[in-house]
């Protein structure tokens, strides 16, 4: 389908296509500028879908091994991130596991976090990812209250069901408050796929926002 004909399919159901998440590693220096003409196609046509905001994450990680790299890395995202700002959209990083690996001693969401443009790049808070690396997300809403555009809402089995993340403390917190996009989702199923999201509906609904 084109955009404009996934965003008419989208709104004939009565919903809206507002975030999205998609991929490009990072580019050598000759392949820069044919990089970022991929970008700006895909921001246009992503706007053309009605969307509000996208999100990309880093498979890459694993092989990176100096803080240089890494500047590497929020350069990208910087200039991706003005591309979409330009352009009316809202640009987010989303984390796995391996953000929370230490690399010349530095956390390497910590350096992201701190060397990335507050005015071009947000963050998407994967909560389940967090917790499998280790990190209290509590720790950075508190210290970069701005920096989260979107909260990627996921446990260990359906939402609620693992007793391992607190998701009362995350929505009723008193030092901060829950961003404006959220994203649900259910990470391994204990049940038939559809028994299992309506599970996890259930407790995000009646549990968590009513």
């Amino acid at each position: 389908m084109s955009p404009t004909e996934f965003r008419q399919v989208v709104e004939e159901q009565d919903m809206q296509f507002l975030g999205s998440m998609t991929f490009h590693d990072l580019p050598s220096p000759g392949a820069w500028k044919s990089t970022m003409e991929w970008w700006s196609k895909c921001i246009d046509d992503h706007i053309a879908a009605g969307v509000e905001y996208l999100t990309t994450s880093n498979n890459q990680l694993k092989s990176v091994t100096t803080k240089v790299e890494l500047q590497r890395y929020c350069d990208y995202y910087n200039t991706i991130g003005k591309l979409c700002k330009d352009k009316g959209l809202a640009f987010a990083f989303h984390n796995h596991g391996d953000e929370f690996g230490l690399v010349e001693g530095v956390r390497i969401y910590d350096y992201f976090l701190e060397n990335t443009d507050p005015k071009y790049v947000y963050f998407q808070a994967d909560i389940y990812w967090m917790d499998v690396g280790e990190v209290n997300p509590v720790d950075y809403f508190q210290k970069y209250p701005s920096r989260f555009l979107s909260w990627h809402i996921k446990d260990y089995k359906e939402l609620g069901k693992s007793g391992k993340i607190d998701w009362m403390e995350l929505f009723n917190h008193p030092d901060f408050e829950t961003p404006k996009y959220k994203v649900a989702e259910v990470e391994d199923y204990s049940y038939p796929p559809m028994f299992s999201v309506q599970l996890a509906w259930e407790y995000l609904y009646y549990e968590i926002l009513d």
